[in-house]
């Protein structure tokens, strides 16, 4: 129909890798409970709760806001989300349980299901935005970069470099005029030492340009 909302693709594409993996979580914890062989005992109770506990990850997970954020930006605060969302849904999943009667169900499994969800949920997030951030790109087009600043300001230019290559830059190096940072590393690169350093690793380094994060440096190309 004209005018009408698509549904964002990536979006199905997430229900659908958290169906499997809270699925997958709960299959686990039965095999981690009852060391891979569930009993005939909780056969039953089994298969009647699967389907159940992943309808109450997706609610929970949609209420939590996860299906509006793509992964390859998944922060700390995402994460923190997701470990709501999955608690949320784990105490409904107790409260369904014995309110329909199933007070014998696996205590374990609700704690290990718990457990295993966040882990999986919120790594997979994590490893695609690893994925998207560490992939391959022709370094040769590259701007080598020596990034002056090893405070918040210097911090959040290397990350950007890092996280965003499109944009032309590669940090190589960091040059802070604080003696206390000189050798650390900040994002994996060494911050070698103050602006009298700065010609001996520019030649060093092969660096292409100097980007300033430090206020009262000048800039400098």
């Amino acid at each position: 129909m004209a005018g009408a909302r698509r549904f964002p693709v990536f979006r199905i594409s997430h229900v659908l890798a958290d169906s499997l993996l809270s699925a997958l979580a709960y299959v686990l914890a039965f095999g981690i409970r009852f060391d891979r062989v569930v009993p005939p005992a909780h056969i039953h109770q089994f298969w009647m709760f699967l389907p159940v506990i992943v309808l109450l990850r997706l609610t929970t997970n949609g209420s939590f806001g996860l299906y509006q954020h793509l992964w390859r930006y998944f922060s700390v605060k995402d994460m923190i989300g997701v470990i709501q969302a999955v608690t949320t849904g784990s105490c409904l999943f107790v409260a369904i349980a014995y309110l329909t009667g199933n007070g014998s169900f696996p205590r374990m499994v609700f704690a290990a299901d718990w457990a295993l969800a966040i882990l999986l949920l919120g790594g997979v997030r994590f490893a695609k935005r690893f994925w998207q951030e560490s992939r391959q790109v022709s370094y040769q087009s590259l701007k080598r970069t020596l990034v002056m600043g090893a405070g918040d300001g210097g911090e959040a230019l290397t990350r950007e470099m890092l996280r965003h290559p499109q944009n032309g830059l590669q940090p190589v190096a960091v040059i802070d005029d604080n003696p206390a940072k000189h050798g650390i590393r900040l994002h994996g690169l060494k911050v070698w030492g103050g602006r009298n350093a700065i010609a001996q690793v520019d030649e060093d380094q092969e660096s292409d340009l100097i980007a300033t994060a430090m206020p009262s440096a000048p800039a400098q190309a």
